[in-house]
C-alpha cells in the first residue's frame, strides 16, 4: 500500500501504477480503462496501491486482484444512463486542415486531426460522470459483439469517417472539485456545435463482484 500522490500509465505492452485506488488496479488488470463503464457490486478495499505488469504477467495481475481484493470481473451488456454526443449545429466545426501540438487538461482540450470518437473517449475519462457515446455520425458504428466458438468476445472500435481540429475550453473549476458538466455542455455547443444529450442505452460494462 502507498500513501503518496498516484498515477498510472502504459508503455511497450506494460502497465504500472503508483498510489492508485483499488478501482484503478482492477481497470489495469482487466484492461478496461473507463471508470463510468465499471459496475462495482461488492466492497473494494480503501487505500492506494502500487502495481506493475507486462507481457505474460498481465494475467498475473488479475490473479493478484482476486487474491488481495477478493474480487473478479466480467463484461456484461447492461442498459444504463449515458450521454449521447450529437451534432446540433454542423456549421461551426470545420474538417482537419492544420497541425500542432495536442494537449488535454482539465477544462482545456486541443486535438489536431482527431475524430469525434476521440473527443468522446477523452471527455468520458476526464469527467467520469457517465459513458459518452459518439452519435455524431462522423465515425462508423462498432459492429455487434461476436463470439465465435472457442474464442473470446471481441468488439470492433469505431473508425473515423472525418477528422477535425478541435479546440475546446471551459471553466471546469479547481482540481479536486467536481467537474462542471453544464459549462462543458455550453462550451461544446458554442465552440463545436455539438451537444450532450442524456439518454439510456445498452452498452458493455465491466461488472466487478465478489470472487467465488
Amino acid at each position: 500500500m502507498y500513501h503518496g500522490n498516484g498515477g498510472f500509465g502504459q508503455s511497450l505492452g506494460g502497465i504500472m501504477g503508483v498510489g492508485e485506488p483499488a478501482t484503478s488496479v482492477v481497470e489495469a488488470a482487466y484492461q478496461w480503462f473507463s471508470l463510468p463503464r465499471i459496475a462495482v457490486e461488492t466492497d473494494l478495499p480503501r487505500g492506494t496501491y502500487d502495481f506493475i505488469a507486462s507481457g505474460p504477467n498481465r494475467g498475473a495481475l488479475k490473479d493478484e486482484v482476486k487474491r488481495k481484493f477478493g474480487v473478479v470481473a466480467h463484461v456484461e451488456a447492461r442498459e444504463t444512463d449515458v450521454w449521447s454526443l450529437q451534432v446540433k449545429n454542423p456549421d461551426i466545426l470545420k474538417p482537419h486542415i492544420s497541425s500542432g501540438q495536442n494537449h488535454v487538461r482539465r477544462g482545456d482540450i486541443v486535438l489536431f486531426n482527431a475524430s469525434s470518437a476521440n473527443l468522446a473517449y477523452l471527455l468520458e475519462n476526464m469527467m467520469r460522470e457517465r459513458p459518452i457515446l459518439d452519435r455524431t455520425g462522423f465515425t462508423d458504428e462498432p459492429v455487434d459483439r461476436t463470439k465465435p466458438a472457442g474464442r473470446p468476445t471481441t468488439i470492433r472500435r469505431p473508425s473515423p469517417k472525418q477528422t477535425f481540429d478541435i479546440r475546446l475550453k471551459w471553466d471546469d473549476g479547481a482540481e479536486g472539485q467536481p467537474h462542471n458538466v453544464e459549462n462543458l455542455k455550453t462550451a461544446l455547443l458554442e465552440q463545436l456545435g455539438w451537444e450532450l444529450v442524456p439518454t439510456r442505452e445498452t452498452i458493455d460494462v465491466l461488472v466487478v463482484e465478489k470472487a467465488p
